[in-house]
């Protein structure tokens, strides 16, 4: 009936946009410390 896709696909799609942003951002933190410490290390 309804031409599309359902809601439930629009739901799955948000979650896995979420999953894989919170992904990204844990990569991009954890690369941003290490890069802290090294400097920190050089400096000191």
């Amino acid at each position: 009936m309804i031409d599309g896709p359902a809601p439930e696909d629009y739901l799955v799609d948000g979650v896995i946009a979420v999953l894989s942003g919170l992904t990204v951002a844990l990569a991009l933190y954890k690369a941003l410390r290490a890069l802290g410490r090294s400097r920190e290390r050089a400096v000191g």
